[in-house]
């Protein structure tokens, strides 16, 4: 039986979409914008990747600050208390989710694909220590490291109350690959677990996609034929696709023509690849 909190989840709105703006107090699964990073909600975990060293201040408008508070707040609102709970990070790189996870209680499994030694990935556990977050021994008892390829999840992974990706699924050899991921990450779940994933998503056209080996962009319409896929196997998601209605949510950065790297601090919409292109949240739960 899932210790997931599905109460929350039956009361949500319901059909499919929502068209209320979107905001962090109640998530679902949605698009950032600036009024989202200075809720109330927003700001103890604006002040934890501060103390971690990964949101400077001052720098608060940016996506990916957004991706990491988007999964603190979607785990901890419908997962509810973590002390005794097992999740899983995909793809997991060098973030702060599994020590602040585990500094609640929870059982963590990290993975990442250690054979491909791009620089952003982790090869063992220890990478994932943040000890502004929790003590070295107790994140030792809690938190331990899978060589895990996205593309060929192992079937001895199950019975997770949550798991999440950040930013990881578009770059795992395709935009079907992705898509396929999401799908296939649901089998690691106990009924009523909670999925979570961020990834790119084009405002440039609602039907046509970016596709290649290291990098995709997902569009609505491929979003809405995941969760028609996602809703037919008996999962829940809901669709929020209403975008923020201040400058912020406008502005466009292009990346510096010598860094080639984006402004951090000002970059909820980017210009890559002839897209523009923003950050998209998902949040699923498992029927």
């Amino acid at each position: 039986m899932s210790l997931v909190n599905k109460d929350l989840f039956s009361r949500r709105e319901e059909p499919l979409f929502s068209i209320k703006q979107p905001t962090l107090e109640s998530p679902d699964s949605q698009l950032v914008s600036a009024s989202q990073l200075y809720e109330k909600e927003a700001e103890k975990w604006i002040q934890l990747l501060k103390e971690t060293g990964f949101s400077p201040e001052g720098c608060v408008l940016d996506r990916k600050v957004w991706e990491y508070v988007y999964i603190l707040q979607a785990i901890t609102t419908y997962v509810g208390d973590l002390k005794g709970k097992k999740g899983l990070a995909f793809g997991c790189g060098f973030e702060m989710m599994p020590s602040y996870f585990a500094s609640r209680d929870s059982q963590v499994i990290v993975t990442d694909l250690v054979s491909q030694k791009y620089n952003w990935q982790a090869t063992e556990v220890d990478q994932l220590y943040f000890k502004s977050i929790i003590n070295k021994n107790d994140f030792k008892k809690r938190v331990s490291f899978k060589n895990v390829n996205m593309n060929s999840i192992p079937s001895d992974l199950k019975g997770f109350d949550y798991c999440w990706s950040c930013g990881s699924l578009e770059h795992i050899g395709s935009h079907d690959n992705g898509i396929r991921f999401v799908e296939n990450a649901m089998n690691i779940l106990a009924p009523g677990g909670i999925a979570v994933h961020t990834t790119e998503f084009t405002l440039t056209s609602d039907k046509v996609s970016h596709d290649s080996p290291d990098l995709s962009f997902y569009c609505k319409q491929d979003i809405e034929e995941l969760a028609k896929k996602l809703i037919a196997k008996g999962h829940k998601i809901v669709l929020n696709f209403k975008r923020g209605n201040t400058p912020a949510d406008t502005h466009v950065d292009t990346p510096d023509p010598k860094t080639r790297n984006f402004h951090y601090g000002r970059t909820l919409l980017a210009h890559m690849n002839n897209h523009v292109i923003t950050s998209l949240g998902l949040i699923i739960q498992k029927g």
